[in-house]
């Protein structure tokens, strides 16, 4: 807590989020994505899905931490954006997040992949 009372979830987590080419969204995480911070963070996801971003290349490599609150906005935003076909590729897992995705079965309900690169290979092209 900061000397207000508040919890600075601000500072815990941050988003960068920027439209990449062939129509994706890439958002990078940073921080801890935890009980105190999962609603800021669902709150962008469902932003970014009202606006028509249904291709969303979600890259965790500063993600220190993932609780069973984020995995499930995770896991919403996924099948949210499979239903207007399109998909969200998850990229760069740290350690502590690859091994809770491993706990909760993460690769069966998700495409984890090692860089950007192969995440954009992911989506085919959209036509004009």
């Amino acid at each position: 807590m900061d000397n207000t009372g508040n919890t600075n979830d601000e500072a815990r987590f941050r988003a960068n989020i920027k439209e990449a080419p062939g129509g994706l969204l890439m958002m990078e995480l940073a921080g801890d994505l935890d009980a105190g911070t999962f609603g800021r963070f669902e709150k962008m996801l469902e932003s970014a899905l009202d606006a028509g971003h249904s291709r969303i290349i979600m890259d965790l490599a500063g993600l220190n931490y993932i609780n069973s609150a984020g995995v499930g906005v995770i896991l919403a935003a996924i099948s949210r954006a499979r239903s207007a076909d399109g998909d969200i590729v998850l990229v760069r897992p740290t350690p502590k997040v690859s091994d809770v995705f491993d706990l909760v079965g993460m690769h069966k309900f998700s495409h984890i992949v090692d860089t950007p690169a192969e995440a954009g290979r992911h989506f085919r092209p959209q036509p004009d």
